[in-house]
């Protein structure tokens, strides 16, 4: 949601939950991606909710 929204629905009295504040890697070299899985950040991948397909199926 973005800011203004966000303050214009609480100036309304909508109730709503505090920002979720997340972190992004961008990897631009396809040999460094190898070497991702076995990051520090295993755990967080692990329980996220990014759900992934095959390429193949249900894309189109």
């Amino acid at each position: 949601m973005h800011e203004v929204e966000r303050l214009r629905r609480m100036r309304l009295g909508e109730q709503l939950p505090a920002p979720v504040a997340v972190d992004v890697s961008v990897h631009t070299d396809p040999r460094g991606l190898d070497s991702f899985a076995e990051s520090s950040d295993k755990e967080a991948l692990k329980n996220s909710q990014t759900e992934t397909t095959d390429k193949g199926e249900g894309s189109n």
